[in-house]
């Protein structure tokens, strides 16, 4: 597979100023769920906030192509949320991500809604010349994985030893062991973060395994 047939993937993360929370909310909920419906190209939205701070967001798109991606933010309900941002968003960071591993249930989803499920983010940077063993490692541990979960893994597009793993699950505790990170050989350092789930959608079944690094 080459790099120009991988689908588009974008990791925001989000300050948003607290008088501006529950309408930042409502008009997420709606691009989100719209784009999701209405949008053939856009597989995979999630929102999310950290666990000790509802105004610190993550969020987490997935496009089938950059055409993809053009639709979505030229769409009527896409500009609706965006002209709130200047207003609403403290601090915006975002990263282009190379992804590697995605392994979504096969259901489509769709939770609108705060419910009881966590994404958990772990950002790792490896050292160069072990990318290829932490790699091969991830794909080795992906067949024990619980089904019911959903598993993203991507490289940060600009910069090949930061990499990042996210797991959308039940449970505030990952499911995935990143016990190799710990050998300093391998990795300079490794955190996971949770975060409470507000929305997500997906249209389901997406499913990348790509070996070549």
């Amino acid at each position: 597979m080459l790099d120009k047939d991988l689908p588009l993937v974008r990791l925001f993360w989000l300050e948003i100023k607290p008088e501006y929370l529950k309408v930042f909310q409502d008009l997420g909920a709606t691009n989100l769920s719209q784009s999701i419906q209405t949008e053939a190209g856009t597989l995979t939205m999630y929102s999310a906030h950290r666990e000790d701070s509802p105004t610190a967001c993550l969020v987490f798109e997935i496009y089938k192509n950059e055409g993809a991606y053009q639709t979505h933010i030229n769409s009527a309900h896409f500009q609706a949320f965006a002209q709130l941002t200047p207003l609403a968003i403290h601090r915006r960071e975002m990263v282009k991500l190379r992804p590697y591993i995605v392994q979504e249930k096969l259901t489509p989803l769709y939770q609108v809604t705060p419910n009881q499920q966590y994404l958990l983010l772990t950002k790792i940077k490896i050292k160069p010349q072990a990318i290829k063993v932490v790699k091969d490692h991830w794909i080795s541990q992906l067949h024990h994985l619980a089904p019911q979960t959903s598993h993203y893994l991507a490289a940060d597009s600009e910069d090949p030893t930061s990499w990042y793993f996210l797991e959308v699950c039940t449970e505030s505790q990952p499911s995935f062991s990143h016990d190799l990170l710990d050998l300093e050989e391998l990795a300079v350092a490794h955190a996971t973060q949770v975060f409470s789930a507000d929305i997500l959608v997906s249209q389901g079944g997406l499913q990348l395994l790509y070996r070549d690094i």
